[in-house]
């Protein structure tokens, strides 16, 4: 269960990563190229541990089935992220593979439908798919085909290593890859597993790419021989003729026994009688495809009524229940028409009425979300409108029924065109939907809701509730903007960045590396004639309230200029400016554009990757009173990479800010006289280190010499 004290620790894992980045990049970098240089496997490496967890399998009767998953490193899944994009540039698999696409698993439900209802009209399967065989292809030959679903049994797990390493071989894989990959495999450990002799891991992001770069072959030599097929990771579907049901499994089992894997034959599925399947439905990554299946419409209700009642029954924001419906439920009910291979132009009206009502469906699932008091009609409206206009922009299955059958028939004469032409044809066509329907007047609105709801955003059930009151014109209820910081659990207001004691450890850091950085470059660029560091072993910090960071002759006047680090550039420049507004300095901005050249800052910014987003301003200041060459007392260089204000307090009430700052500067005032009779330096640090630590207590007694 996650606290506010989980909460918290995770925050500052989170701004410790976002401030070393950089230097953590590197770091994995460096770890993970000795590991691809090792040439045997590790033994017993915390990297390569994982942890096993079960998920629930659908299985038949009572019987309650598993699946294994398992859970490696982060660190190692983001590597073999990156390490994926190199195997997908090098490994190609079968065109009839469809795992890894783009609208692949919606590609593989359609071009199984294709097939069938090819069988249906007694059309011969195609060997190419683009390419019709016209002797084949014709309503006069009676030849009926049949669909078998071939289940490989733990096809993830049981995959011989020596397989993996000869498909690679086969590929274009370098020899430093290779041995990478097999020593990883190796490897694998966990607490009950000592070694792992076989299989690839199922969590893993590589492990779908070698599995199948091994059964690739199969898919090759199904071709050969004349067979059409259509695979997604491990379900594998085949065409067949009818009554050679037993003869293309035995075929199979054969193939997928050369690469060490095994057909499990009483769970293979087929549309062919003799099967003993006599309902001619099959069921293909979830969905139920045959002749004499039930439409999918039916299907989507059940699945859709499940999956509501899952959303509304655990108590998540109402933020997260708007986003979890528009990406995970939504698209799981808009797909039917596009697949519905049994819609006759005489079931079309009926098949229109069933979409209807999974759109009802899903407007009174979005009214729960919204809290909505429009009609089940006009909420319709707003969720299938633009996002311009005030709307959702969301595809509803029976607002979007012609147009889907529309591209249905278009995929179904060539399925090689679903991600080409009938998505561009379904786009163009969707807008020119929206446009040509008329909206009531209570419909449209100015507020755009759906640019405030990205996914990206944190937005807490008031804030939810806030946007959608006015979106549909209700009383807004005044929301509080005040937030704390998760750090120190003060009031985040405009002066919390530079009270935060937790955050200016991160601060100093930057600022002082920017700093020394910038003043080699002035002084190598012949700027400046002169600039010097003072010690950091200075004891009158205090006095160097208002001074600059780096000061330096010019022209026989002495300037300053004084670097900040904020993310509000002209909040952070309006306090400064404030500081240096006195009878002998007057502030100017000064950007990096006129200061430096652009071959200064190319070369700053090699070593400041960020230099353009974290340095706010370059504050300029010149002295009115030293119009000539100043004296030895001025010459001395100010170089400060302290925070300049160590002395302000974390306040948690806005009200007293007023106070605390008078009796701040009273105190600071009083204190810095005292000291400076104190024989003591020890004494007069700890003053230092006290003051505004706590304000009940007097000061000013405790800091008298004794």
């Amino acid at each position: 269960m996650i606290n506010k004290k989980t909460t918290a620790f995770l925050s500052k894992q989170i701004i410790f990563l976002f401030h070393y980045k950089y230097y953590i990049i590197i770091w994995l970098t460096d770890a993970f190229n000795e590991l691809k240089k090792r040439e045997q496997p590790c033994t017993r490496h915390n990297i390569f541990k994982f942890e096993v967890a079960y998920i629930p399998k659908k299985s038949k009767g009572t019987e309650k089935r598993y699946r294994s998953i398992c859970l490696g490193e982060t660190v190692l899944q983001v590597f073999h992220k990156l390490f994926e994009r190199q195997l997908n540039s090098k490994i190609t698999h079968h065109h009839r593979q469809y795992v890894g696409r783009k609208s692949g698993l919606l590609s593989a439900k359609l071009q199984v439908a294709h097939m069938l209802n090819n069988n249906q009209n007694h059309f011969a399967p195609q060997n190419d798919d683009t390419q019709t065989d016209t002797t084949h292809n014709s309503a006069q030959d009676d030849t009926i085909w049949d669909v078998v679903k071939v289940d490989i049994q733990n096809a993830f797990n049981e995959l011989p290593h020596d397989q993996i390493r000869q498909a690679l071989e086969n590929s274009a894989i370098s020899l430093q890859d290779r041995r990478y990959i097999f020593n990883h495999l190796q490897s694998r450990w966990a607490d009950d597993i000592p070694r792992v002799r076989q299989g690839v891991s199922t969590g893993d992001v590589i492990s779908q790419k070698l599995f199948l770069a091994c059964v690739d072959p199969i898919l090759f030599e199904l071709d050969e021989k004349g067979y059409r097929a259509v695979m997604y990771a491990d379900d594998l579907t085949v065409l067949h003729k009818r009554g050679e049901y037993h003869q293309t499994v035995e075929l199979l089992a054969n193939m997928f026994q050369k690469i060490g894997l095994v057909i499990n034959k009483d769970k293979c599925e087929g549309t062919d009688p003799s099967s003993g399947n006599t309902t001619g439905v099959i069921e293909f990554l979830g969905q139920n495809i045959g002749i004499y299946s039930e439409p999918i419409a039916v299907q989507i209700q059940k699945q859709l009524q499940t999956r509501i009642k899952a959303l509304q029954k655990y108590d998540i924001p109402k933020f997260y229940q708007y986003l979890i419906f528009k990406q995970c439920i939504i698209p799981s009910a808009n797909y039917g028409s596009f697949l519905e291979a049994s819609i006759t132009e005489t079931q079309l009206a009926d098949a229109k009425d069933k979409y209807d009502y999974i759109d009802i469906m899903l407007a009174e699932a979005m009214e729960e979300i919204l809290e909505s008091d429009l009609p089940t009609k006009d909420l319709l409206d707003v969720m299938i409108l633009s996002k311009d206009d005030g709307g959702l922009d969301l595809i509803t299955p029976g607002a979007y029924f012609d147009l889907m059958i529309q591209n249905r028939d278009m995929a179904f004469q060539d399925p090689t065109k679903v991600n080409k032409e009938t998505r561009d044809f379904f786009s163009k066509n969707r807008h020119e939907f929206i446009n040509s329907k008329q909206y009531p007047t209570n419909v449209k609105s100015e507020v755009k809701l759906d640019h405030c709801l990205d996914n990206y955003y944190q937005i807490t059930n008031k804030g939810f509730q806030y946007l959608v009151d006015m979106r549909f014109n209700k009383k807004q209820k005044y929301v509080s903007l005040d937030t704390k910081c998760d750090l120190c659990n003060c009031k985040n207001d405009i002066y919390h960045e530079l009270n935060c004691k937790k955050l200016q450890r991160n601060h100093i850091l930057t600022h002082d590396y920017f700093v020394r950085q910038l003043a080699d470059k002035m002084i190598d660029a012949n700027k400046v004639r002169e600039v010097k560091e003072v010690s950091k072993n200075n004891n009158n910090r205090t006095d160097q309230k208002h001074k600059a960071d780096i000061s330096f002759i010019k022209d026989g006047k002495q300037q300053f200029f004084d670097i900040g680090i904020s993310w509000d550039t002209e909040r952070y420049f309006a306090v400064k400016q404030k500081h240096y507004q006195t009878e002998t300095v007057n502030g100017q901005p000064i950007t990096c554009t006129q200061l430096l050249s652009e071959k200064i800052r190319r070369s700053i910014q090699n070593h400041q990757p960020h230099f353009d987003k974290q340095v706010s301003k370059i504050h300029g200041y010149t002295s009115k009173l030293e119009s000539q060459c100043p004296t030895t007392e001025n010459k001395q260089t100010m170089f400060s990479g302290k925070r300049l204000e160590k002395h302000k307090i974390n306040q948690k009430n806005q009200t007293y800010m007023k106070l605390i700052k008078q009796r701040n500067l009273a105190v600071f005032q009083s204190m810095r006289q005292q000291t400076q009779t104190l024989e003591h330096k020890t004494l007069a640090q700890n003053l230092r280190r006290n003051l505004g630590k706590n304000l009940k207590c007097s000061i000013a007694k405790r800091s008298k010499p004794r």
